[in-house]
């Protein structure tokens, strides 16, 4: 099944977003790592056009892995503009997952039609701890706050899509949404939402480790493997993100575009560095 077309002339897309702005209605941009043809950007997007004013703008291939890397100094990028369905339009940007949030976020801008919500996802997988770092849904989502608009990093782990599909992730961003809208979040905040097969509940913790333990790579005919561990949970352990998820928990940790140790600070200065 096609899920998008390109559309002739990108004038028409203007007068597409132009013909459906409503007074007041409220406008999300919706990105993500895995590519805009992604079973789960496509769920969230019809999704979300039932209440709201949706944006897609997401590379034009998967680039997970890619963190908060940019193409932005390699030259012009190309940029597809997208249709879906008739219910919501966009770009395919052909860059990083960063690359296509940032171009969404600005070209509305510029549009005089400016994003109030970035949404990455839905990620099929995980994104706990800080493996965060690594991660394209993350990176993407972290380019909200250099334009002082909230975000949220949308996953959602493969055995519950198998089970379920996409509507425990559907249910939870929409009331996530409602609040936001109604409490706003701190400047240079994201909210990194991770959620299990058959939720015990939800918690809301700061990050914890990495989710993966990588201690060797083994040697490969064309090259060296990563022999990558994932870790067993430590039954009733709910004090961060990586605990909670592994206990069967749904999480939530707001993540900082600032990553100053500001404990470090004074001490820093203590060692009086010429």
């Amino acid at each position: 099944m096609i899920f998008f077309k390109k559309i002739i002339a990108a004038c028409f897309s203007l007068w597409f977003l132009s013909s459906h702005v409503m007074a007041g209605q409220y406008r999300i941009l919706i990105t993500n790592d895995d590519g805009i043809d992604n079973p789960g950007l496509i769920a969230l997007a019809e999704n979300l056009s039932q209440n709201f004013q949706v944006i897609i703008s997401a590379p034009a291939k998967n680039m997970s892995g890619s963190s908060h890397a940019t193409n932005l100094f390699k030259g012009p990028m190309k940029v597809d503009d997208i249709q879906g369905n008739g219910k919501y339009t966009g770009f395919a940007v052909h860059g990083t997952p960063a690359d296509a949030a940032r171009f969404g976020i600005i070209r509305m801008k510029n549009r005089n039609m400016p994003v109030d919500l970035v949404i990455s996802g839905i990620n099929p997988g995980m994104n706990i701890g800080t493996l965060s770092h690594l991660s394209g849904t993350i990176g993407a989502a972290m380019e909200a706050p250099y334009y002082d608009i909230p975000a949220i990093a949308l996953n959602l782990d493969r055995m519950a899509i198998k089970a379920e599909g996409y509507e425990p992730a559907l249910i939870l961003v929409n009331r996530i949404i409602g609040k936001i809208q109604k409490n706003g979040l701190p400047k240079g905040v994201i909210l990194n939402v991770n959620i299990p097969k058959q939720s015990k509940g939800l918690k809301i913790v700061p990050m914890g480790p990495s989710m993966l333990d990588i201690q060797f790579f083994t040697k490969k005919e064309e090259g060296y493997l990563a022999e990558i561990f994932l870790p067993k949970p430590e039954p009733d352990r709910i004090n961060n993100d990586k605990d909670a998820f592994l206990n069967g928990y749904t999480t939530i940790t707001p993540l900082t575009i600032d990553w100053t140790a500001q404990k470090m600070l004074p001490k820093l200065k203590e060692w009086k560095l010429k």
